[in-house]
């Protein structure tokens, strides 16, 4: 890509893993051909790591549930 502003180099990678989630506006058609919008949250992921604040005494594990089964369910690294 070249050098930006600052001096350093930007290379634009292809993407080898994702994390995206649907796209929370709603749908306003419902035709069998329309395919749902993803939005992609983070690419190129080594390691997933779920950290929780110690100080915050209200743990929820569903919370980490959800994150691990959506990180699973995309085969992002955990």
């Amino acid at each position: 890509m070249g050098l930006c502003a600052a001096g350093i180099e930007r290379v634009l990678l292809p993407r080898k893993s994702a994390g995206s989630r649907r796209d929370p506006s709603p749908v306003t058609t419902f035709r069998k051909d329309v395919r749902e919008i993803r939005q992609v949250i983070v690419a190129n992921v080594d390691l997933v790591v779920f950290v929780f604040a110690c100080a915050e005494l209200d743990f929820h594990a569903r919370m980490l549930d959800r994150f691990i089964v959506g990180a699973e369910a995309q085969k992002l690294p955990t």
